[in-house]
């Protein structure tokens, strides 16, 4: 089984639905040439594409619970934080791995 670290350009909105492969484990996000956000992700490439769900919230937004996961630290199979952005224009942007959509 091979595995690769894939990067993924996240356009800013509240939910983004990332075609990748099933194996997909995020691992970093960051802002990279000074005004994208990228997530970094360990795939298996051999594996079949199915969409995954990334939510991403400012600071200061609401965290909306519509889409199916509940925010509770024991229940990480459905709220993962990714990690938290600081952009070089002052925005910060907080990325949770919100499972399969």
């Amino acid at each position: 089984m091979s595995t690769t670290i894939y990067k993924y350009h996240l356009p800013i909105q509240d939910v983004v639905e990332l075609a990748a492969p099933e194996l997909f484990r995020p691992l970093y996000v960051g802002e990279q040439l000074g005004r994208d956000l990228y997530l970094w992700a360990l795939v298996n490439p051999e594996t079949s594409t199915v969409v995954h769900r990334i939510l991403i919230y400012g600071t200061g937004h609401m965290v909306d619970t519509q889409h199916d996961f509940t925010i509770y630290p024991w229940s990480r199979s459905y709220f993962n934080y990714i990690g938290t952005a600081q952009m070089s224009d002052g925005l910060v942007w907080h990325v949770v791995y919100g499972g399969r959509a």
